[in-house]
């Protein structure tokens, strides 16, 4: 049978019993997970789920509410002396957003695997960023990232 379990669905502030994003799924023995915000231990926690089985996280995009919770995560799974891979998906930028977090979860008793092992192509741009004021719709000044 498959299990379905929405663990979170709040946006930006976990609150007491809406955890962020995260939504997590169980056949046969193995686990999916897609996106971990703040809060998605304390939800597999109380559903009485276990973290020893997820084999995947699939992250949707890198806002703070789908993927904060991620250092956490991976620290309880290496204190639960993990030796398995662990499976990381998400679009452009997974190497360098989970890097980043990796500064929290520096050494994993476990290895972990970006985008299934497959490397996007060599980029032929500047992988360095730098904040640019630009102009929205709204006409409100705002600072973003190029890259």
């Amino acid at each position: 049978m498959l299990d379905v379990c929405l663990l979170g669905s709040g946006g930006m502030m976990p609150l007491p019993y809406r955890f962020l994003t995260s939504l997590m799924t169980r056949f046969n023995g193995s686990s999916l997970m897609i996106d971990c915000g703040e809060g998605t231990q304390v939800a597999v926690k109380e559903k009485g789920w276990s973290f020893k089985p997820i084999d995947v996280i699939c992250f949707t995009h890198y806002h703070g509410d789908h993927i904060s919770g991620l250092p956490g995560l991976l620290l309880t799974m290496g204190n639960a002396d993990r030796k398995e891979p662990l499976t990381l998906i998400g679009p452009k930028g997974l190497e360098r957003v989970v890097g980043c977090l990796r500064v929290i979860a520096p050494e994993l008793p476990f290895p972990t695997v970006l985008n299934g092992g497959i490397r996007p192509p060599p980029s032929t741009t500047s992988t360095t960023a730098a904040a640019t004021p630009t102009m929205v719709n709204t006409g409100m000044r705002r600072t973003g990232f190029s890259g």
